[in-house]
């Protein structure tokens, strides 16, 4: 090495490694000889990306935890969630009592239970994610009212529903249901109940049907008009076949025997009319008629 050449003092490190630089005696600045790496900087999109995942995983384990405890029966099953459509008539809070107990079941047995009642039409149970169920139910419509006091609704498949109410109206939608007469045993509330849910597809026979009488049997059913009174005799087979005849005739019938009280139209192509002592014969089906006769 030349011995004419002058060495300057070391060039001062860089700011960013000031902090690795060891002084003369071997020691860091504060006499901290351990050799430290700074971290490395870190965006705030990361450090939020950080925070967002920690929390995610917390909750999937506490959800899974609870789903555990409640597979494992360590954890008391919660009261269903109970959402109906329908008057209420055993009411949402009664259903959710009814399973709150833990081990009440699964959601087939819910669903079975609550359709066992004969009060629902529809009932869906689903599992939520801690362990309990939502129940939704759909309650039965009444179709008709069972002459009483008070009177009762009946389904159409012949469940007589219980004390009516407005409520049962309103879900109906039907202000002025049809009374059922003679609906004495489990049978002829099934025929009464299907009578009735016929008329529904049939707005103007609905409106005319004021009454019906099971009373006597399938061959001699009996259908009350509105507004006239008037009875008509039909069978299970053509009750709305035989009202729709007699719907067209009636206001001639009603012109030219004004005390017109009973119309048999249990026959295809005949009628017989009880036109208040008034007896000259049957009446073609269809045609203006030309007598009545005692049925």
């Amino acid at each position: 090495m030349p011995a004419d050449r002058e060495w300057g003092p070391a060039p001062a490190a860089p700011p960013e490694l000031r902090h690795l630089v060891m002084a003369e005696d071997g020691r860091r600045p504060g006499g901290d000889t351990r050799l430290q790496v700074p971290r490395a900087p870190q965006s705030r999109g990361a450090a939020l990306f950080a925070r967002v995942a920690a929390g995610s995983l917390g909750l999937t384990l506490l959800v899974g935890i609870a789903l555990g405890l409640a597979l494992n029966g360590d954890l008391q099953t919660p009261p269903p969630d109970v959402v109906l459509e329908g008057p209420g008539r055993l009411g949402a809070e009664a259903i959710g009592s009814r399973f709150g107990a833990a081990g009440a079941g699964e959601g087939a047995a819910i669903r079975l239970e609550l359709l066992a009642t004969g009060m629902f039409r529809e009932v869906v149970a689903e599992r939520d994610p801690f362990g309990g169920y939502r129940v939704m139910a759909v309650e039965k419509r009444a179709v008709a009212l069972l002459d009483g006091d008070p009177p009762r609704t009946l389904a159409a498949d012949g469940t007589v529903l219980g004390t009516a109410t407005a409520a049962d109206l309103d879900w109906a939608g039907r202000p002025d249901l049809p009374v059922v007469r003679g609906a004495s045993d489990e049978a002829r509330a099934r025929l009464a109940g299907a009578l009735t849910a016929g008329l529904e597809g049939r707005p103007r026979l609905d409106r005319l049907v004021s009454e019906i009488r099971v009373d006597r049997g399938p061959l001699r059913l009996a259908a009350v008009l509105r507004p006239s009174g008037v009875e008509v005799l039909l069978t299970r087979e053509r009750f709305l076949a035989g009202l729709e005849v007699v719907d067209e005739v009636l206001p001639t019938l009603l012109t030219r025997w004004p005390a017109l009280r009973r119309i048999d139209a249990r026959l295809p192509d005949r009628l017989f009319l009880d036109a208040g002592g008034t007896s000259e014969g049957d009446v073609a089906a269809g045609r203006a008629p030309a007598g009545g006769s005692e049925p």
